[in-house]
């Protein structure tokens, strides 16, 4: 296994930057991916009327830094030929037009934890969200299980939370 700075690829208008470990030039054991996407035309054009070091101090933790680009997600964990392998963790992050933290970085919007195989979540998550981009942390929890990479529903179509405690794994409570 090689240990590598970063990969960077572009995947259609969005940039992916990973950090960790490679094998033949794919994600391979322990990282971090994250996923930028362009920033649309209107936060451009605000970019210019408010402080010019806004964009800079909102992409202070980035792994990647590029102008007119906006963090969306981030995903850490274990990888096995390219693809998400074992037990992950998967950060969505609040469009900076609606929430960003005090000091300016990207809001946590949703954190989901839980398996993947083959890069597809498999199993019972962990769901933390923040559907108000309230800063002071509250996040409601919640398990929500998956099959084969799709949500499992209930008879409602409704996506079924879990809520017997036995049904979820102790590395998730």
């Amino acid at each position: 296994m090689e240990k590598k700075n970063f990969l960077i690829k572009k995947d259609g208008k969005n940039i992916e930057c990973y950090v960790g470990e490679t094998s033949k030039n794919k994600q391979h054991g322990k990282g971090e991916l994250e996923i930028y996407w362009p920033a649309p035309g209107i936060h451009q054009k605000v970019l210019k009327k408010i402080n010019s070091n806004w964009e800079k101090n909102n992409q202070k933790n980035f792994l990647h830094k590029t102008k007119g680009y906006l963090l969306s997600k981030k995903h850490i964990g274990t990888w096995k030929n390219g693809n998400l392998h074992g037990l992950c963790e998967i950060i969505k992050y609040f469009e900076p037009a609606f929430f960003t933290n005090k000091d300016g970085t990207p809001m946590i919007m949703e954190r989901e934890i839980g398996n993947f195989v083959g890069g597809k979540q498999e199993g019972i998550f962990k769901v933390f969200n923040n559907s108000d981009g309230s800063e002071a942390g509250k996040f409601y929890a919640y398990y929500w299980e998956y099959k084969n990479g799709s949500l499992v529903m209930d008879k409602k179509g409704r996506i079924k939370s879990i809520k017997n405690e036995k049904l979820i794994p102790d590395y998730l409570k």
